[in-house]
């Protein structure tokens, strides 16, 4: 017995398998930031443009113009217009968008426009949905289910037969567990409506277990949400995993879904089981708010952390992939990439200062000016490039989360991604010139984009951590005391000027400081709070930054030494910084030179409020016992543990030497490593390489070693 058809809401005339094909081209060729940008410069324009004029205002190559307009009239968004021809070869072809409500190709089913708009609040949505991804795949699903009610009427149950039947024990129901063709075809044709181009496979098809329309496959050949999804999967997935489930169960069919995404680039699969022998049809959340079963795949990672790929997916055991065309072009010029990246990142950053002033004072001057910025962007790049195509290359997780806490701290915007992505491709060819092809250019954008997605999720997860609007991230601090460490180190101790609490901070992390500078310049900074949470007001360790080898001394550095005093007030960020202290009874290693110290003594600090009984080893290096900032603030910390030790090293004595003091650069494997250490190093980077180093050698694993490191993390890719 079949069932009866039930009350699909109105599909139009797509069928299962066929009828989404166009509106899949469509999402498809807005999956890039590339192509929305040229679709939205032509619907700004108000007249036809060609490939040149679109090039020239957008900062792209013209042959990779081309390119994407070839992909956005395929998809009917835009249309070409050759126009006569007055002279030999090739025509002038001028470009204009498909108006809203109609298509190049199909007048009747198009997105009027909105598409880039509802994937933006799409993103919103989904990084603000919950705390946890547990708790995000929970209230997604109930989402989709609820999704699921407005696309179909739910049956009335049918009556069960005799005294103590259990609902779905009767005949009816056991048919419908027979043979669900009718509902999967019609759940198919929800799917195909929303833009989800489905198959539903035979049931006599390989690798299709069952009878009947039980234990089917439904592939999904696109996804209107892939930009979305390939970030959060926690999400967007479980929505879909939702509205299938909702939309079998409102069409009486008692068949699980298991929604397995991105199985290759272009494909998701819906594997429709049949249920249990007993308990409920659907999989719901464990009490411990644990992502049920079933959900989602076993190969999707942490989903704590993004994940996904816009144009990519996940590949075994978790690792982000790009598509296959991509990552083919990828392997071929990364070499050739890398050998170019800090020349390509030097002619970015003047291209976009020239384009955009304004950004002028989100970065660091001077880390422009000594070159630092650029040399870290472009191992950034190479670094987040090579674990892409390489299964062999480390985690890039941990500078994504470094990078994305530095941007939280100085209020970095999702859309000031697509214009350092537009000056970042055109330094590409402005560089490597003709070598550069659409295919090149389109799988480099393909990588900066599925950078750009990672670090636009993971500051949305850290700006909502912190309750910060990015938008507003200044308050007003005053200066209540300042004290001189050293001749070139000052601490400031802040208290909010504007009546309200103070924000609270983990031990380790850091503020920005924004100044005017006598020029007129706005600058920021960024600065250890070097007391420990809980403490009155928040302490600021400042370094004045000498110039040397031809740059010029720190302007931001120098302008907190001269000028600002008691009574000064500073815009200052909320905390921000993924190296913090861990709260465990493992025995603790702060290991520090100059200026590094500052994070240091802020996690003594909170270890003698909280862990006294920890064992705690402190060493730093310094130039001399004269440029040794807070020395006596550690000693005095240190003797209120029962478990402490200081080891000391100076290049120049202008002392005694005492107990635990050495001569010269630190001996990295005099430092003590007990079992289970926990290893904290800031400092030069050479400093901390020597360590981090000999610390392996002895056995420390390296996921017991935390580093922080002051500017441009010129490290990033090689841990």
């Amino acid at each position: 017995m079949q069932p009866e058809p039930r009350h699909v809401r109105p599909a139009g005339d797509t069928g299962p398998g066929t009828g989404g094909g166009g509106r899949a081209r469509r999402h498809g060729a807005l999956a890039t930031d590339s192509r929305l940008g040229l679709l939205a410069t032509l619907r700004a324009a108000g007249r036809p443009l060609d490939a040149r004029e679109l090039a020239e205002t957008t900062g792209f190559a013209v042959s990779t113009v081309r390119f994407h307009l070839d992909v956005l009239v395929g998809a009917g968004l835009v249309s070409a217009r050759p126009e006569p021809r007055s002279a030999p070869g090739r025509p002038r072809v001028t470009y204009s968008p498909v108006a809203a409500g109609a298509t190049a190709s199909d007048p009747a089913d198009d997105d009027g426009g909105a598409g880039y708009e509802h994937e933006q609040l799409l993103f919103v949505l989904a990084e603000n949905l919950a705390a946890t991804p547990a708790e995000r795949a929970r209230i997604a699903r109930q989402a989709g289910q609820a999704w699921a009610s407005r696309q179909v009427e739910k049956p009335a149950p049918a009556p069960a037969e005799g005294p103590d039947a259990r609902p779905g024990s009767g005949p009816a129901e056991q048919a419908r567990l027979v043979d669900q063709t009718t509902a999967i075809d019609q759940a198919a044709a929800v799917f195909a409506e929303l833009g989800f181009d489905p198959e539903v496979e035979p049931a006599d098809a390989p690798g299709t277990p069952g009878t009947a329309g039980v234990g089917r496959r439904m592939l999904l050949h696109s996804c209107p949400f892939r930009a979305v999804a390939a970030v959060h999967p926690d999400v967007i997935c479980s929505v879909h995993a939702g509205l299938l489930s909702g939309l079998l169960e409102r069409l009486g069919s008692p068949l699980v879904p298991r929604v397995v995404p991105f199985v290759e680039p272009d494909l998701c699969i819906a594997h429709l089981d049949p249920p249990p022998s007993a308990g409920p049809a659907f999989d719901s959340p464990g009490a411990d708010g644990s992502i049920p079963s079933g959900l989602l795949p076993s190969s999707i990672p942490d989903l704590s952390t993004p994940s996904g790929s816009v144009a990519g997916g996940t590949g075994s055991g978790g690792r982000l992939v790009l598509s296959i065309e991509s990552a083919a072009v990828v392997r071929a010029t990364a070499p050739v990439v890398a050998a170019h990246s800090v020349e390509i990142t030097s002619a970015f950053y003047p291209r976009l200062f020239t384009a955009h002033p304004e950004l002028l004072r989100l970065f660091n001057q001077g880390n422009q000016a000594n070159g630092d910025q650029r040399r870290a962007l472009a191992a950034s790049v190479v670094a987040y490039a090579t674990q892409l195509i390489d299964p062999q290359a480390p985690s890039f997780q941990p500078v994504l989360e470094r990078i994305a806490h530095k941007h939280a701290s100085l209020g970095v915007l999702p859309e000031q991604y697509t214009i350092v992505g537009r000056n970042l491709l055109a330094a590409v060819g402005d560089v490597l010139g003709d070598a550069v092809t659409p295919e090149i250019a389109a799988a480099w954008d393909e990588v900066y984009w599925l950078f750009a997605c990672q670090l636009i999720a993971e500051e949305a997860r850290v700006y909502q951590r912190a309750g910060v609007d990015p938008r507003h991230i200044w308050r007003p601090w005053e200066v209540i005391r300042r004290t001189d460490e050293t001749p070139d180190v000052i601490s400031l101790l802040l208290l909010p000027a504007d009546g309200q609490p103070a924000p609270p901070w983990q031990a380790g992390q850091y503020v920005s400081v924004a100044v005017d500078l006598p020029d007129g310049r706005r600058q920021p900074r960024q600065y250890t709070i070097s007391t420990a949470p809980g403490r009155a007001g928040m302490r600021l360790t400042v370094r004045r930054v000498r110039g040397s080898d031809g740059n010029p001394d720190g302007a931001v550095s120098s302008f907190i030494h001269d000028s600002v005093d008691v009574g000064t007030v500073l815009d200052v960020s909320q905390p921000f910084g993924d190296v913090v202290l861990d709260d465990s009874f493992d025995p603790l290693l702060l290991v520090s030179a100059g200026i590094g110290i500052t994070p240091m003594v802020a996690m003594l600090d909170h270890v003698t409020r909280t862990r006294p009984d920890r064992r705690v080893v402190v060493a730093h290096a310094d130039h001399s016992p004269r440029s040794h900032p807070v020395r006596d603030e550690v000693r005095m910390l240190g003797r209120q543990l029962r478990r402490f030790e200081e080891l000391t090293w100076y290049e120049q004595r202008d002392e005694a030497p005492g107990p635990g003091v050495e001569a010269g650069l630190i001996d990295a494997d005099k430092l003590p490593v007990p079992d289970g250490v926990r290893a904290y190093l800031c400092g030069p980077l050479p400093f901390m390489r020597d360590v981090r180093a000999s610390l392996l050698r002895r056995g420390v694993p390296a996921e017991n070693i935390r580093y922080e490191v002051f500017g441009p993390d010129l490290w990033a890719g090689q841990l």
